[in-house]
């Protein structure tokens, strides 16, 4: 959704400017949780148990495994950006 949401703006407003840098790191930024917000919500909130937290961990742990699968959103937001920029 981020890589069509971003080529729609580049391609039909001015909104996000003419670098190609911004329109990549924006169509990258939401591919993924971040881990540290993650656990810092964890860290913040009484009564989570050590079971909630072995959960997270877990989950953390197959996101990282699952990390080569963003290459595929690292293409697509090059050849969203390069189409831009083609015309």
């Amino acid at each position: 959704m981020s890589i069509g949401t971003i080529w729609l703006l580049a391609t039909r407003t001015g909104w996000v400017g003419s670098d190609p840098i911004l329109w990549f790191t924006m169509m990258l930024m939401p591919a993924g949780p971040s881990a540290q917000k993650l656990i810092s919500l964890v860290q913040v909130t009484e009564g989570v148990g050590e079971e909630q937290e072995g959960a997270i961990a877990r989950l953390l742990t197959i996101s990282y495994i699952m990390s080569p699968l963003l290459s595929l959103t690292v293409v697509g937001s090059l050849r969203a950006c390069q189409g831009v920029l083609d015309g």
